[in-house]
């Protein structure tokens, strides 16, 4: 697998950036294609034409859009900027690219694109959408050269961390999500259509800027964040000045120094091909694993000591008595609980020999209250001191701090558990559960002997949790919103039974109650730093329904996993991090995003199970794309594995020496390692 890491690094370091076309494939060559999708919805056979953005009467070239997947082709020949200009009629339909469901077409939309060709131009990739659209518009505040072309694109392109018009916006998952967004401000605003609504984002960003008119680009913002993901934009709460581009230079020239720039950056990282110099992450990896290994906190004797004092608690009541001593369970000491005069809802507990002492609150009004079938509702407050670590009845052992707050409320199927404000602490070092919520199903029979309890399934719902330990603070919330039944595990039991007992050492099934969805939100930080790596982690399981868990099945399983977020390294620029793996079909696809300071890369990559055969596609937001040819384990070198711009070849990868390198069209050549 490494070498395939490897792989996937050194066509991500080998992308640049560029504005201007060179180096003609052919002299004779003089019509260029335009292919794209036109995408709100996808817009099936739709009005699709191109024309010279200076002179709008001078129409190259017309057709439609595929009457399936709102696809277009069209040839040109010109030398200079070229709109591209979707448009509806009675015929046209929109097709939600998920369902396939279709809608009638918007009255009035218009959709654009542009891109700058000449005669040799070949290929080129030009979509339309809204991002395309409002690239158009902020070009036109300006002019039409190539340079205005050129600004407007960089400046779209930082701004949502991709390229509006070469990345494709239905297979590209951030262009894709953000899209969605824009539909999700449409669905909160009853009186808007999408019209209205690129409308007003136009009239901010149109200026360049982001933020300086109006709060509809934090609006936006906060759309996209919802749908996870994170450009400059979301990261800076809407508000966003793309940089001023230097002079251009050559697309080689441009490739060139943004291949510098982007090593140097993932060297900064990772220690990228043992380069004997640790990255960032190496050391942050290597001093979080210390801190949590010296970390100064205990919960498993927390747990240990909270459940024998309760239970002890528990066990006074249930023998309506007012005191009780029993050994904690796994350790040597014992603890004594003891009922308030004054207040019978109050005990007080002491670990004997000790100065570990606290108070529980259980306000119970009879014994009966306590069982498992009859209860409506029951709080506990624990307050108190217990060891930091075992050593014998030592009363030496360390201390720390544990109070909460728990509920345990009835329901028809089981019962909901709340733990909140629960604090563990010592002096130097906390953990803060703010809200653990579990929900539970049982059955409880108190007519069998010794009262029958058989649980049929624990769901964890969410966990919400803060902390500072060792220098590092940290913090999140981790929700578990969906849960299924899997079909194969259907009928078993919460744990395998051995002649009718539970035992721990069998496999758990959980009644083949299995969560589907998951989803972390939360960051670190290293307070001495002050580093940090923040973000939103989504999984789902997509066949836990269907997959067969049976022992011996050979049944994969199927996942979508997406992160979302920024990385800040000390003295470098925030980096942006948006990435996605899903494997249908036991195929392996990936895409990826990552942009800092005025670099932006997105990426995507497709293999087979065994990550023999694939390709890597890479394209920064200024139309330079990368493409990896991987076969039979082995990089294809060549012109295959090539650097276009503009989808004009600038470069392809060879090997020399066993050294991979860009040889670029003028003869000039790079390593990557």
């Amino acid at each position: 697998m490494k070498r395939y890491i490897a792989i996937a690094l050194l066509a991500v370091v080998m992308i640049g950036c560029g504005s201007k076309s060179s180096g003609p494939d052919s002299e004779t060559e003089k019509t260029t294609k335009l292919k794209g999708i036109a995408v709100d919805d996808l817009i099936v056979n739709g009005i699709v034409s191109a024309y010279a953005a200076s002179n709008s009467s001078t129409v190259l070239a017309t057709g439609r859009t595929d009457a399936d997947n709102g696809s277009y082709v069209l040839d040109v020949s010109y030398d200079g900027v070229i709109i591209i200009k979707v448009t509806c009629d009675a015929n046209s339909l929109m097709k939600n690219p998920v369902d396939n469901t279709t809608k009638a077409c918007i009255s009035g939309l218009q959709l654009r694109s542009a891109v700058a060709v000449t005669p040799t131009s070949g290929e080129i990739e030009v979509n339309t959408s809204p991002l395309s659209e409002l690239m158009v518009r902020q070009m036109n505040e300006n002019g039409t050269t190539v340079a205005d072309l050129t600004e407007a694109q960089n400046n779209i392109g930082l701004m949502f961390g991709l390229d509006p018009v070469a990345e494709n916006p239905v297979e590209n998952n951030s262009y894709s999500k953000i899209i969605g967004a824009i539909h999700s401000m449409v669905d909160s605003d009853s009186n808007k259509t999408i019209l209205d609504i690129i409308d007003e984002i136009n009239n901010d960003l149109k200026d360049g800027i982001a933020g300086d008119d109006g709060n509809i680009s934090t609006q936006l913002a906060q759309a996209m964040t919802n749908k996870n993901v994170s450009n400059n934009l979301t990261e800076n709460n809407g508000n966003y000045t793309p940089p001023t581009n230097a002079a251009p230079l050559s697309d080689i020239a441009q490739s060139k120094e943004f291949f510098n720039s982007l090593r140097t950056q993932a060297m900064s990282v990772v220690d990228y091909k043992n380069s004997g110099t640790p990255g960032f992450l190496d050391n942050e990896v290597d001093n979080l694993g210390t801190a949590l290994g010296d970390v100064a906190l205990n919960a498993g004797i927390a747990g240990d000591y909270v459940a024998s004092i309760t239970g002890n608690i528990l066990e006074a009541i249930d023998n309506d008595s007012d005191e009780s001593t029993n050994t904690i369970e796994k350790g040597t000491r014992s603890v004594t609980v003891t009922k308030s005069q004054t207040d019978s809802s109050v005990w007080t507990y002491i670990v004997v020999g000790t100065s570990y002492t606290g108070t529980v609150t259980l306000p119970v009004e009879t014994p009966s209250d306590i069982s498992p079938d009859n209860f409506t509702s029951l709080n506990l407050v624990f307050d108190g001191t217990i060891p930091l670590k075992e050593v014998g009845n030592s009363s030496n052992a360390g201390e720390q701090t544990f109070t909460t707050n728990m509920t345990l409320t009835k329901t028809t199927a089981g019962a909901d558990f709340i733990l909140s404000n629960a604090i563990l602490s010592t002096d130097v070092e906390s953990l803060n559960i703010s809200n653990l919520s579990i929900s539970t199903k049982y059955d409880y029979n108190n007519t069998a002997e010794d009262d029958k309890l058989s649980m049929h399934f624990i769901e964890l719902q969410s966990l919400t949790f803060g902390g500072v330990i060792s220098g590092y603070s940290m913090g999140g919330t981790l929700l578990v919103p969906t849960y299924v039944l899997n079909s194969s595990l259907n009928g078993k039991g919460f744990i395998e039974e051995n002649n009718g007992d539970y035992n721990s050492d069998e496999k758990f099934y959980n009644s083949a109650n299995l969560p589907k969805v998951i989803t972390f939100t939360g960051d670190i930080n290293n307070t001495t730093t002050n580093a940090s790596l923040s973000g939103t982690l989504n999984v789902d399981w997509l066949n836990a329904a269907t997959m067969d868990l049976t022992e011996g099945s050979n049944d994969k399983q199927s996942i979508n996993i997406s992160f979302n977020g920024k990385l800040q390294i000390p003295s470098i620029p925030m980096m942006i991090i948006n990435l996605g793996y899903t494997n249908p079909s036991q195929n392996n696809n990936f895409t990826f995003s990552y942009s800092y300071d005025a670099t932006v890369i997105n990426g995507s990559g497709n293999f087979d199970q065994d990550m023999e055969n694939g390709t890597i596609t890479l394209t920064n937001h200024l139309g330079l794309e990368a493409t990896i040819i991987q076969a039979d384990g082995n990089t294809v070198y060549g012109s295959q594995s090539s650097v276009k711009k503009s989808g004009k070849s600038i470069g392809e990868l060879q090997e020399r020496e066993g050294v991979p390198v860009i040889k670029y069209i003028d003869g000039t050549f790079e390593s990557l390692p």
